[in-house]
């Protein structure tokens, strides 16, 4: 017998459920048409409506997206300004394009400052909006300021060179852009010629990690001189400014930095003159050295004699004086009578100065003349050459061989013999046959 085939059961409702599908994707797509419209509503109106908690916060949106689309924390450099307009032109130091933007009340500044304290070759960071309108103004992290002196400007290689060997800067150089780094002196305008080492400047350059450039320099403190007068007096003239010796090379003029100073001036012969002086530029402080009190010493003479005179400078002392001079250096001269001038540099420079002096009695001398013939024969004394067929000589009191020779004569010598002062010999020699002859002559003075 056949079995019958079992039947599935009937699934019913299908139609059912599809519809409520339809249904819920249809309310779906209406509801987010419905939102995307109230967000883009908020989104593309210009409000000023506050918004409140329960609003959907689109603006806030958009004014993070405008910010970022402008954007913010630009590094630039002050090109110009206008403080009546409020126009401040900024170079981009990144890419070197220049936007123009404008400060208002609501402008953020550093603390102190505002658009009137910015200057020409200020770095700055900023922010600004959509309407070029100046958010925000802060400092740049990326500058850096030295302060020195030592400032040479090298024109030919556009650098600002540090050349103060005692300074931690010395031999430091920075780049300058030429026809744009600006200079200042108390808020007026210079030029790079008005530099001098001597300045005390403000360097501000902008270090962009692979090169250092200058935008800015502030003349903090100009320089001045201070002018030495009457000096001639002072021996080793020197200078101390704040207790640093100071080299003149020569000068009577002394470059500085505007300021106060203490200023020692020193010589071998004077005390010390201490003053302190301001110094200002364009009118020089004048140090007069007229009134220098000049040290004095005493000379002490001693000698193996007595009786003679001395001449100082050419000034005449008799024995036994007391001689006070000022500190420095003279020329002495002593006499006496049979014996020998002297002549010394002394040296006055202690309250006590000592002078020894030695005379030496004059020599006792004589003169030789001696003759040759032929007259090309040569005549020596003591075997050196004194002259050819005649010389006279003036000799201390002894005894000498005088000698003649002559190319094709025999030599002949003699011997001399001064034993007198003032005694004369004549002396001839004939190398053509005769012998030497001499004769001697005393003579009183």
């Amino acid at each position: 017998m056949a079995k019958k085939k079992k039947e599935r059961p009937r699934r019913r409702g299908g139609s059912s459920v599809t519809v409520v599908i339809l249904l819920e994707l249809l309310l779906g797509i209406v509801v987010g048409v419905g939102c995307f419209g109230y967000a883009y509503k908020y989104m593309a109106q210009d409000t000023s409506d506050e918004i409140d908690e329960n609003r959907f916060s689109a603006n806030e949106v958009l004014e993070q997206a405008q910010q970022n689309l402008m954007g913010s924390d630009i590094d630039a450099v002050v090109r110009s300004k206008d403080e009546t307009s409020g126009t401040l032109e900024l170079m981009n130091l990144k890419n070197d394009t220049t936007t123009t933007v404008t400060a208002s009340n609501t402008t953020i500044f550093p603390r102190g400052e505002n658009i009137n304290t910015l200057e020409v070759g200020d770095i700055i960071t900023y922010v600004f909006d959509k309407e070029m309108k100046l958010v925000e103004v802060k400092p740049c992290e990326k500058e850096e300021i030295i302060e020195d002196t030592g400032v040479a400007i090298n024109l030919t290689s556009k650098l600002v060179k540090f050349t103060d060997r005692s300074s931690t800067n010395s031999d430091r150089s920075i780049k300058y852009v030429d026809g744009f780094t600006t200079v200042h002196y108390k808020d007026q305008e210079a030029s790079l010629a008005n530099i001098s080492p001597y300045d005390y400047v403000a360097v501000h350059c902008y270090n962009s990690g692979k090169i250092s450039k200058c935008y800015n320099i502030r003349i903090l403190k100009s320089h001045g001189e201070i002018i030495f007068q009457n000096t001639n007096a002072i021996n080793d003239f020197n200078v101390f400014i704040d207790g640093q010796v100071c080299d003149l090379k020569g000068s009577t003029k002394l470059m500085v930095t505007e300021g106060a100073y203490n200023v020692r001036v020193t010589g071998t012969n004077t005390r010390d003159i201490v003053k302190d002086v301001n110094v200002v530029p364009g009118s020089p402080a004048i140090i007069d050295l007229s009134l220098v009190v000049i040290k004095q010493g005493v000379v002490t003479l001693s000698a193996n004699v007595t009786d003679y005179k001395v001449y100082i400078n050419d000034k005449e002392y008799n024995y036994g004086d007391s001689i006070l001079l000022p500190y420095g250096t003279y020329k002495l001269k002593a006499t006496k009578t049979d014996y020998k001038d002297l002549y010394a540099t002394i040296n006055v420079m202690a309250n006590e100065n000592p002078v020894q002096l030695k005379f030496e009695k004059l020599q006792e001398i004589g003169t030789v003349t001696i003759k040759a013939v032929p007259e090309t024969a040569s005549i020596y004394l003591n075997d050196t050459l004194i002259g050819t067929g005649e010389s006279t000589q003036t000799l201390a009191l002894g005894s000498y061989v005088a000698k003649c020779s002559a190319p094709g004569y025999s030599t002949q010598a003699k011997q001399i013999n001064l034993s007198v002062d003032k005694q004369h010999i004549d002396v001839v020699f004939d190398l053509t046959g005769g012998e030497a002859q001499s004769e001697e002559q005393t003579k009183a003075e």
